[in-house]
């Protein structure tokens, strides 16, 4: 599942002059549209699995949150009308830690995934607004979403005050999700779910943008490698504040200083990192590979710099290098195409099944593939 096959019918500039950050975008979809990515089972799979109470498995009833201290206890509450929220759950489950992926690494920026489950005609949430932008992914059931405009534009989470005065118009979207529906809210849009008829599940993956404020923050932690920046400003010493404000001036004129932000961002998405159990830890076998394929990892944003007789991935703080005999492999797996472990034939790549195997165990191992099996 990918950003087009979620916006379909709406193409990918049509979203991004006309809703991204503007308004909230409703589309219907085939029931099993989302089948693949999260179903009751897997809901069951992550409450059995783990011990609780745990910090990412909540319950909210009108707004508050409510404790529990058991299984039992969880699944009467839940009866009783609460709603379950699940944190993170991109770090509990791979399909939805591969779906996390492809969006973090569309937007280049940072993403996490929760789920809700609610009951029929209960709300969980009052009426509230996001300090980031949300995709909605309606799994099961129904839900009714009235969608506001925002009362302050752009809030951010740490701000002094947020907006407190609820929105006065009516809601610009009101709708409701059936299974395989999709919903993007912007940030600062109010809004109230509330199951219908039946047990709902949701998933939300919020897409934390930065903002000129990152921006800051990233400049304030580069200048702490200055000794001047770390120095005491005790009886406002008049001369350190001007030599400050020059560095400064110095720093945000320095032509490299948009690129090392920007490779900044690209190497800390919140992604997961993929073991690949048994494959990182010993060669992949000849004798087990139908139904594999490997992919190139999209958050990794690797870059190939060939030289005369070696060739370099780089990628995060890493640098691979290869036999430059590896490069036609190497600029295969950079087009994002997925490479069938069995299916090599020694003219694809003008390495034998058995290299094109050591050097895809080698970029495992890197973390810079997955392995899926089919």
């Amino acid at each position: 599942m990918n950003i087009n096959k979620i916006l379909k019918p709406i193409v990918i500039e049509d979203f991004k002059s006309n809703f991204f950050k503007k308004k909230g975008l409703y589309i219907q979809g085939s029931t099993d549209k989302f089948k693949t990515i999260f179903d009751w089972d897997d809901i069951n799979n992550i409450i059995g699995t783990s011990f609780l109470p745990d910090k990412d498995i909540l319950l909210i009833n009108n707004g508050k949150f409510k404790d529990y201290s058991s299984k039992i206890e969880l699944r009467n509450e839940i009866n009783g009308g609460a709603t379950l929220v699940i944190n993170k759950l991109h770090q509990k489950n791979s399909k939805v830690g591969l779906l996390a992926e492809k969006i973090g690494s569309f937007f280049q920026e940072p993403v996490q995934v929760n789920l809700y489950l609610g009951q029929p005609n209960i709300g969980g949430f009052n009426l509230h607004y996001d300090t980031h932008d949300v995709f909605i992914f309606q799994i099961s059931g129904n839900k009714r979403w009235e969608v506001y405009e925002p009362t302050l534009d752009f809030p951010v989470f740490n701000m002094k005050k947020h907006g407190k005065e609820i929105p006065k118009e009516k809601p610009y979207l009101d709708c409701t999700l059936s299974a395989g529906d999709f919903l993007y809210l912007p940030r600062g849009h109010w809004h109230a779910p509330i199951a219908v008829d039946e047990p709902s599940i949701h998933l939300t993956l919020g897409i934390k943008s930065r903002t000129g404020l990152d921006f800051l923050k990233w400049l304030k932690d580069e200048l702490s490698t200055e000794s001047e920046w770390r120095e005491e400003l005790t009886f406002n010493n008049q001369n350190q504040l001007e030599f400050l404000k020059s560095r400064l001036k110095e720093t945000l004129n320095d032509k490299t200083l948009d690129e090392k932000y920007h490779n900044f961002c690209k190497n800390n998405l919140w992604v997961q990192s993929n073991l690949n159990f048994p494959f990182t830890l010993k060669n992949l076998g000849l004798e087990n590979l139908n139904g594999k394929k490997v992919v190139i990892r999209k958050s990794v944003n690797a870059k190939l710099v060939s030289q005369e007789e070696t060739i370099t991935i780089e990628f995060k703080d890493k640098k691979i290098k290869l036999v430059k005999k590896a490069e036609k492999l190497i600029q295969y797996l950079l087009t994002n195409k997925p490479l069938y472990l069995n299916q090599i034939d020694k003219n694809d790549f003008e390495l034998s099944q058995e290299q094109v195997i050591y050097l895809c165990k080698t970029l495992l191992q890197q973390d810079l593939l997955s392995i899926i099996n089919e």
